[in-house]
């Protein structure tokens, strides 16, 4: 937010006024139907059990059920937005866009590397705390090798583009940079280092540092200058759809992954040990994957063992080697479950 703040004060105080020789025609009808196609699709396919958790306890309607219903309203939202695009006066997308062969091919760039990029974030933060028992500031610091690369290819890219005129070569260098990369990092086990994580990351990072510029200005030398600025926001909103439907299909695999890698996981002794307890019963599903996830992050780990050694040093009556017995257990039955999430989330 200050960071934002600031960007806002900046652009506010230097970006110089523009003129115009006609009053714009805002296309609000257009706008309205794609907000509401994308925010419909966003719902549909992140969290949707946890949003709308009341209304599905609540009714008859399945998860299934009410994507479906969801699904339908993106289809006719999207149908009624071209309709709508192609009365519009100044269009919010001008559909003689997807005409440009070149225009077609850059966007669907975008929208791959789009997933690519947050997902790959999204989910080495993940790796980072399970694997390497970091905080979630501290998977966060981990990913600055990928900032790195990223902001290094970014600027030398742009630079040598401005002295050799040519682009297409440094998108097809990042293209097949940040494709090896993703598939590199399939390699990742909980043997890992952190030192060849962040190789990877590095090289990911230089990958997607060079195409995300060049894809603006790929895009902006097929258009007119009338249409730069439609042009280039197109470009971002694909990437953020990307975005968007990549994580849905990470979330996918990833919970059908761990799904099958912990079958038995219910018959645990530390997760029967968790369900025991009235209070964690009754805010917790531990059929849940992400709640399975959640119980092997440092902090709740260490609450939990606090908790456990605080309930039972309260108990007077218990000897004091039973005590130093019963937490021992806890701790082995502890570690024993972190070793198979970790195991199955890798």
């Amino acid at each position: 937010v200050p960071v934002g703040i600031a960007a806002f004060a900046i652009i506010a105080i230097f970006c110089p006024p523009l003129k115009h020789d006609k009053k714009p025609v805002v296309d609000y009808a257009g706008a309205a139907l794609l907000t509401l196609a994308l925010g419909t699709l966003v719902l549909a396919v992140d969290n949707t059990d946890q949003i709308f958790k009341g209304l599905l306890d609540n009714t008859s309607l399945s998860l299934a059920g009410l994507r479906a219903i969801m699904y339908t309203i993106v289809a006719v939202s999207v149908a009624a937005f071209v309709m709508v695009e192609r009365r519009a006066k100044e269009p919010i997308i001008p559909l003689r866009f997807f005409r440009n062969r070149n225009y077609v091919l850059i966007m669907g760039i975008a929208t791959l590397f789009g997933a690519a990029f947050l997902g790959s974030i999204l989910y080495l933060t993940q790796f980072n705390q399970q694997v390497f028992g970091a905080t979630p500031t501290q998977s966060g610091l981990m990913l600055l090798p990928m900032v790195a690369g990223l902001m290094t290819t970014a600027i030398t890219s742009g630079q040598l583009i401005s002295r050799t005129g040519r682009y297409k070569i440094f998108m097809q260098v990042g293209i097949v940079t940040a494709t090896i990369m993703v598939a590199m990092l399939t390699t990742l086990t909980p043997h890992t280092s952190y030192a060849y994580e962040a190789v990877l990351m590095v090289m990911l990072g230089a990958g997607l540092g060079v195409v995300m510029p060049v894809m603006n200005l790929a895009v902006q030398n097929e258009f007119e200058q009338h249409d730069l600025g439609v042009a280039t926001s197109s470009s971002q909103l694909f990437r953020s759809l990307g975005s968007t439907i990549g994580i849905a299909i990470f979330g996918a695999i990833l919970t059908a992954g761990l799904t099958a890698s912990l079958a038995g996981i219910q018959d645990d002794a530390y997760l029967q040990a968790l369900k025991k307890n009235p209070q964690a019963s009754k805010i917790a599903d531990f059929n849940d994957s992400n709640t399975l996830l959640t119980l092997n992050m440092p902090d709740l780990k260490s609450k939990i063992t606090d908790g456990f050694n605080t309930a039972i040093n309260s108990q007077p009556n218990l000897p004091a080697p039973a005590k130093q017995q019963a937490t021992e257990n806890f701790k082995r039955e502890q570690s024993t479950y972190s070793d198979k999430i970790t195991s199955a989330f890798s």
